[in-house]
């Protein structure tokens, strides 16, 4: 084989095997994760609506970990969320009511706000966190009866 096709196989090879990889992981990351189920539990319809939170960060169970690829809204109806393109293999938006939030409670860790949220859905609970004071701002207006206190107690602030 010249090395010039042997080039060509391994550019070649790169082009297709690379995308193919792509999107198992980040299927499985879905799938491990917790976004799958979630998605499938709250598919999103229609448009997204609320306040726009582009290239955030956050976490979906113990697995998903999503750093500065989530737009995220904050709706009086609920929360949206999906990946930036690039990451959306496996990952179908999702709309997230109020009705389904079991609480919310936001901290401070030195420099960077977090609003951690529960989610019931059939067959348990899995939990969102969001980075960024101004989503939890948002959170705040938009479900304020679902934002626990310091003393674990419903719609104190």
């Amino acid at each position: 084989m010249s090395e010039a096709l042997t080039v060509l196989t391994v550019v070649g090879g790169f082009a297709i095997a690379f995308p193919l990889i792509w999107i198992l992981v980040l299927n499985l990351i879905a799938r491990l994760g917790g976004w799958a189920g979630l998605a499938e539990a709250f598919p999103a319809r229609g448009d997204p609506r609320g306040d726009h939170f582009s290239w955030r960060s956050g976490t979906v169970g113990w697995f998903g970990s999503y750093r500065n690829v989530l737009e995220v809204w904050v709706s009086p109806s609920g929360l949206w969320l999906r990946p930036v393109m690039i990451f959306r293999a496996g990952h179908k938006p999702m709309m997230v009511p109020w009705s389904a939030v079991q609480e919310a409670r936001t901290r401070k860790l030195i420099i960077l706000v977090e609003s951690r949220i529960v989610v019931r859905r059939p067959g348990g609970t899995t939990t969102l966190t969001l980075s960024g004071e101004d989503i939890a701002k948002s959170i705040a207006r938009h479900a304020p009866s679902k934002i626990l206190d310091a003393d674990g107690e419903h719609g104190r602030r």
